[in-house]
């Protein structure tokens, strides 16, 4: 009974760091996640809200035709980018859904981006044959050959929100349904402001 005084007294300083600790990191999450959301369609689909804190990522890419492309090139529109692999299945799962948004919101100015990041464009006899097999035909752009400013790499699919005024206002590791109400309303969102 002794010993178990003893440890249960050694780990209170332990504990209360932990309980500060989880504190301090609640009010971040109330202060960042409900900033210019009084709806939260960001937290309601799983999407971590930016409010612009970072800056999206800057790049410089190679489409299929081998035209150089720029995240300036979409200044005034709302981007809905999307980092992905070619043998990645939830990336794969996620480019039907991709190319509705694409059909359904370009003419409101939506910008969908796909950004293949282990292929290189002088691939275009396979590329090709690999987009028409999904029946792509939002812009897709190649990391090779390129430059790419503030990606993080790691987990695909990577997706990235900037809005109409270029700022970083959500990102998403991993597959998303982007075809239910709750994405509509985030896509709504980006595309109003």
């Amino acid at each position: 009974m002794r010993a178990y005084k003893q440890i249960t007294l050694k780990m209170i300083p332990g504990l209360l760091i932990l309980l500060i600790c989880g504190m301090i990191l609640s009010m971040f999450n109330l202060v960042y996640a409900h900033e210019g959301h009084e709806d939260d369609s960001f937290k309601r689909f799983g999407i971590l809200h930016m409010n612009g804190r970072e800056a999206p990522p800057e790049f410089r890419l190679p489409n299929m035709k081998g035209e150089m492309i720029t995240l300036s090139d979409f200044k005034g529109r709302p981007v809905f980018l999307n980092i992905m692999t070619v043998g990645c299945e939830p990336c794969q799962k996620e480019m039907p859904a991709m190319e509705m948004l694409y059909k359904e919101y370009k003419d409101k100015g939506l910008a969908v981006l796909g950004i293949f990041i282990d292929i290189t464009p002088d691939n275009t006899k396979f590329m090709g044959s690999y987009l028409s097999g999904y029946g792509l035909t939002f812009p897709v752009l190649f990391l090779h050959g390129g430059s790419m400013k503030g990606l993080t790499l790691g987990w695909t699919p990577i997706t990235y929100l900037i809005d109409r005024d270029g700022r970083l206002v959500g990102k998403v590791i991993g597959l998303k349904d982007w075809t239910s109400d709750d994405a509509r309303r985030v896509i709504d969102e980006i595309s109003a402001k």
